[in-house]
């Protein structure tokens, strides 16, 4: 049996499990506060504010404390908040889901994406 129709031996339970994850509280909630985070401007330049400071390549004293002192508007910035913890929930979730896989079927993922240098 090749990969293709294995594939297609798969992808019903596999659906069926994604809209379980869609359907589960944790994914509800991320998708609810991803949708406020995209609607809070605000929110946004504080976030495209701090990544251009981790883009940029030299950062000196007065630039780190600068961003140091954005992380804390961040830190009391309740959407983006909110958005770190429903985030944090559904990845929970995902790697109990890929816990159960990897001890039904004793096998690794994680390790098995991981190059490796020796067989």
């Amino acid at each position: 049996m090749g990969i293709q129709e294995d594939m297609n031996r798969i992808n019903e339970p596999l659906y069926q499990l994604t809209e379980a994850l869609k359907q589960s509280p944790q994914y509800q909630e991320f998708a609810r506060c991803e949708r406020a985070l995209e609607d809070d401007v605000g929110a946004r330049q504080l976030l495209d504010q701090l990544s251009s400071f981790h883009s940029s390549p030299d950062l000196d004293r007065e630039k780190a404390e600068r961003a140091q002192r954005l992380r804390e508007v961040i830190q009391e910035n309740q959407t983006i908040q909110d958005y770190i913890a429903a985030r944090k929930q559904l990845s929970e979730l995902c790697q109990q889901v890929e816990s159960t896989i990897n001890q039904t079927l004793q096998f690794n993922f994680g390790e098995a994406c991981v190059p490796r240098d020796c067989c």
